[in-house]
């Protein structure tokens, strides 16, 4: 049986049962940060992945046996398992294996000073639904932390890291913030510049954890639905194994839990409570420009135009190739520059611009629209100024004073902002 069907509708995993690209374009990049649980680094997480793609879904059939699961189920009265619940616990019974296999304890690749050294095995009561939330956890933090760090915020970091995540670390003694202020803003009276910085970075991780969900949907379920199951993964989980998730759930949760209530200070803002700031922009925005185009463009304008053995293809790693992005269309190596020749990128670009458009409406994504205006414009001039393309519908002036407006914008990357300045300079591609 190649679908399954719920009366006359077909299921949200159509795609997933018929078309093979979709499970590598979906779900690889999943698997292997899951995989990250059980090794010692990203080498490590990336041969396990594809161990994982090759012995259970490609040749073990777990998608075709998962069918014959729902299919069962649907037949029985029963409620579908979701296929995220049936994947994460075959990766975590394989993580397992390859552990038992291996005969040793393996060490989560989760970076020390964020959420400390976790030894992952058969001993420790780590169910797949905790492996599934820690792995959107590290996503996250990795994400913020790197970015902090690519934007030269690294303070932002180091004060969202002691005020919030060290307490749950072990071995480590939190600083306070008048040691905080010391340290960063020695000449200050007051902890208003440290309540700043704390503040712009735990609406990042907020916003990123949620444009996680928005990504992980499998069209059943919202982002918001995502996130709530999420958040009720954390409040279960034990405290004394998982304390990175009880530092997440303390970070993210709305509500003055007993968590929260150990601290005086308000840990949570919800993003839309006030204005974005120049450095919130500016971070996200830089999160966004390195995500992979698979973690936030939607499958359908990626599969067709994506070849299954191209290096941009997720589960094909090439040292000389980066994951494909905006930052990737619009400054490749040669390397990438050559490969990008394989696909149909003009075609890629109105795609992309197509769905940004849709996205800088949707006033509930957690993803700011001035991002995604943003690349709006940036689509159409990468394929004016690299493949000598047009996909706007403006006069070659209009798109001129566009550019230069966010040249005005202190919130634009470095990168784009001289992107922009190269393509200005050549007057030729503007005239109408």
């Amino acid at each position: 049986m190649e679908t399954l069907s719920t009366g006359s509708q077909p299921t949200c995993y159509t795609q997933l049962f018929n078309r093979p690209d979709y499970f590598y374009i979906t779900y690889f990049e999943r698997v292997r940060r899951a995989c990250l649980t059980y090794c010692r680094n990203d080498s490590d997480a990336d041969d396990m992945a594809q161990d994982f793609v090759l012995n259970k879904v490609m040749t073990g059939g777990l998608i075709l046996k998962y069918q014959d699961r729902i299919n069962q189920e649907v037949a029985n009265g029963k409620k579908p398992t979701s296929f995220r619940k049936y994947l994460y616990r075959a990766i975590l019974n394989f993580c397992i294996e390859q552990s038992r296999t291996r005969k040793r304890n393996v060490t989560q690749n989760y970076d020390p000073q964020i959420i400390g050294e976790y030894v992952a095995g058969e001993d420790r009561n780590l169910d797949a639904d905790s492996l599934y939330a820690m792995s959107i956890l590290h996503r996250t933090l990795q994400g913020v932390k790197n970015h902090c760090r690519k934007k030269k915020k690294e303070m932002n970091w180091v004060i969202f890291e002691e005020l919030v995540l060290a307490e749950y670390l072990t071995g480590r003694k939190p600083k306070k913030r008048e040691e905080l202020r010391l340290q960063f803003f020695p000449g200050s009276r007051d902890n208003q510049k440290i309540d700043s910085a704390l503040t712009t970075v735990k609406r990042i991780f907020q916003r990123i954890i949620e444009d996680s969900f928005e990504a992980e949907g499998e069209n059943s379920a919202t982002g918001q639905e995502l996130f709530d199951e999420w958040m009720g993964i954390l409040k279960k989980s034990n405290a004394s194994l998982h304390s990175a998730l009880q530092a997440a759930y303390r970070v993210s949760s709305p509500v003055a839990d007993s968590i929260v209530a150990k601290n005086s200070i308000d840990m949570f803002s919800s993003p839309s409570d006030e204005a974005i700031g120049e450095d919130e922009l500016s971070l996200l925005l830089s999160y966004r420009m390195d995500l992979p185009l698979t973690d936030w463009v939607s499958v359908d304008n990626l599969m067709d135009l994506i070849p299954s053995k191209s290096p941009f293809m997720p589960g094909q790693n090439d040292p000389e190739i980066r994951k494909l992005s905006m930052n990737v269309l619009m400054f490749p190596t040669h390397a990438e520059f050559q490969n990008l020749q394989k696909i149909n990128v003009v075609e890629l670009l109105k795609r992309i611009k197509n769905q940004c458009r849709k996205l800088a409406n949707d006033h509930q994504s957690a993803i700011p629209g001035e991002i995604y205006t943003l690349f709006y414009t940036l689509t159409s001039v990468i394929a004016k100024y690299q493949y000598g393309e047009t996909i706007y519908s403006l006069k070659g002036s209009q798109m001129q004073a566009n550019i230069k407006w966010y040249l005005d914008k202190q919130w634009v990357d470095d990168q784009i902002r001289y992107f922009f300045k190269q393509s200005l300079a050549e007057l030729e591609l503007w005239l109408d």
